[in-house]
């Protein structure tokens, strides 16, 4: 389809500098013939054939037009679409190091400004060039001599776009970078709005506000400008050739050595170089603005993502154990984790505490793939787990956190993550969780739409939507990270009961600070001075 599209443009290109090499021609028919001649009938004919051409070549342009729009759609997506496997893929460290609104900022303006590659002001440089290639043997054919007098301006045209270029591409590699951490700023002050109104920070935050923006809009009042410097020189160059043709061209026409009409044709087809050519260099110009975008793209899909192919082995099912062997663990030169071992089998309940920065959710996260050991192998039955296709690997998990992330979705899709649930089975297990109460409140039910991250309910209820998600994906292994740690004591001890006698099949790992929560734990480990032992 891609290639039909281009072909289509391509002969329109090729009608194009068919209609702009012959409109020069009737003008002179008609001066020259009709006009000097007094002869009406030829003034009438070519003036139609100079209509039919006009019309054909906008029609040929609102084509061209359409397929262009057509094309870019294509490439916006298909970027987008990249951009968005990518960060699905990312390393968690990508998003601790960037933030949403950073994110969405950086990449919304670089793939705009990439699409420019393919709008049609950029893609009509082969219009241009083919443009440039007919006025130039037009010129020739008109008059060599004033021909070479035009070709004398290219060089310097390009000298100065050469000059505007590099200096706008320094501009918006600091626009760029300025959009960034304002973004950034904008993005931790929405966050921490509740400490502002606390402290009452509004001065000093709008200062803050104002300082930025006047970066970003100095730096965008230096690029306009340029683009008004470039834009103005080059308008200038082309008046003053214009009215060098005049002088020399009036000249010979005075000498009868060139007629009315050839003048006017060679000025025309002057137009069809001067214009264009400066059109062509002006990609440079446009470059300018691209480049930043493109590289920082091309920096973006060099970034290490989470590993994953192919794999020989099957991890459908959980078969025997979990083994942690000689795991070392460190961020930067600080150690968290030196060597520890750890055997969890298969049904077993074990619970992991230790004080906070310890490492607890540490080993839950290189469990779970989002971090790799530095030294040491983490496998399940026998095998590394990094060896396991990733996608069929973590559907042996189901994990509830303390910080949980909650869709603005119906409540059903946010426990259901893409999957198709029974509602019997639904009500069955939010019975056995003593849910119904809690569902009741809600205006629909289990179909009540959340606000972002669940706004609209408290954090005990935004910790039984993510407990209830876990447990009815079924998974075989049960991950709970401080999982109670918003609910009340009284349900926590309910959820402990039912979990230890509805789930005696399942693995469970437990992290708590609560000591309660330990009663029905198979093995207790504690983390401690950078290694796991366990309690007696």
């Amino acid at each position: 389809m891609q290639k039909k599209m281009i072909a289509i443009i391509v002969f329109c290109y090729g009608v194009l500098m068919g209609t702009s090499f012959i409109r020069p021609l009737v003008i002179r028919q008609i001066m020259d013939g009709g006009l000097l001649e007094k002869n009406f009938y030829i003034i009438l004919e070519f003036a139609v054939v100079l209509l039919c051409i006009s019309v054909l070549e906008e029609g040929v342009r609102i084509l061209q037009a359409k397929l262009f729009v057509d094309l870019k759609n294509r490439v916006v997506l298909e970027l987008y679409s990249k951009v968005f496997h990518k960060l699905m893929y990312a390393k968690m460290s990508y998003f601790s190091k960037n933030n949403a609104s950073e994110v969405i900022n950086r990449f919304s303006t670089d793939i705009d400004n990439a699409s420019l590659l393919i709008d049609n002001n950029v893609m009509s440089v082969v219009s241009y060039v083919l443009q440039i290639i007919s006025g130039v043997i037009g010129l020739v054919v008109v008059n060599w001599h004033l021909a070479i007098l035009v070709l004398c301006i290219v060089p310097v045209k390009y000298i100065l776009i050469f000059f505007f270029s590099k200096k706008k591409e320094h501009l918006m590699e600091k626009w760029i970078e300025k959009i960034a951490e304002f973004s950034a700023w904008f993005d931790d002050t929405i966050n921490g709005v509740r400490e502002i109104k606390l402290w009452g920070m509004y001065k000093a935050k709008n200062q803050e506000m104002r300082k930025f923006q006047k970066e970003v809009l100095i730096l965008g009042k230096k690029t306009t400008l340029l683009e008004t410097y470039n834009y103005s020189v080059d308008s200038l160059l082309q008046w003053m050739m214009v009215c060098i043709l005049y002088g020399i061209g009036g000249y010979l026409v005075c000498k009868k050595r060139l007629s009315i009409g050839g003048l006017t044709a060679f000025i025309s087809y002057s137009n069809y170089v001067i214009g264009p050519i400066a059109l062509v260099f002006n990609l440079r110009f446009i470059w300018a603005q691209i480049k930043p975008s493109i590289n920082r793209l091309d920096k973006f899909f060099a970034e290490e993502t989470e590993r994953e192919w192919n794999s020989p082995y099957d991890i459908k099912k959980f078969q025997k154990e979990i083994v942690f062997n000689k795991v070392s663990f460190s961020y930067s030169k600080q150690v968290l984790l030196k060597e520890i071992n750890l055997t969890i089998h298969k049904g077993e309940k074990i619970a992991i505490v230790g004080e906070n920065g310890s490492g607890k959710s540490t080993i839950i996260n290189m469990l779970l793939r989002f971090l790799e050991p530095n030294e040491g192998v983490i496998a399940i039955d026998g095998i590394d787990i990094q060896k396991y296709s990733l996608k069929q690997y973590r559907e042996l998990y189901a994990v509830v956190s303390q910080e949980i992330y909650l869709f603005k979705e119906s409540l059903y899709n946010n426990v259901a993550m893409g999957r198709t649930i029974d509602k019997e089975v639904l009500n069955t297990m939010c019975q056995k969780l003593n849910l119904q109460t809690f569902l009741s409140k809600l205006s629909s039910g289990i179909e009540t739409t959340l606000e972002r991250n669940g706004e609209n309910l408290s954090g005990g209820e935004r910790q039984k939507v993510a407990l209830l998600r876990a447990i009815i994906k079924d998974a075989p292994i049960l991950i709970l990270d401080e999982a109670t740690a918003n609910i009340d004591k009284g349900y926590d001890e309910f959820l402990n009961d039912i979990i230890h006698s509805e789930f005696q099949n399942k693995t469970i790992i437990l992290i708590t600070h609560r000591i309660e929560s330990l009663k029905n734990m198979d093995k207790i480990y504690q983390i401690h001075n950078h290694s796991i032992i366990e309690k007696v």
